[in-house]
């Protein structure tokens, strides 16, 4: 039996009763809230929000 199909969580192990069943396995709240965060991360503004954090660091 892979981890896929265990009825325990992908991202942490829990074995919760709210477990939500995906394309890539079974989820716990907490971590398919993590997922759509994820999921929605726009990188190009991560990444341009890092930049400026690591000028401003660097001006001190």
């Amino acid at each position: 039996m892979s981890v896929f199909d265990s009825g325990r969580c992908v991202g942490c192990g829990d074995d919760e009763a709210g477990l939500v069943k995906r394309v890539n396995g079974w989820f716990c709240d907490a971590c398919e809230a993590w997922e759509r965060e994820v999921e929605n991360l726009d990188l190009d503004e991560w990444d341009e929000n890092r930049r400026q954090r690591l000028a401003e660091a660097q001006e001190y």
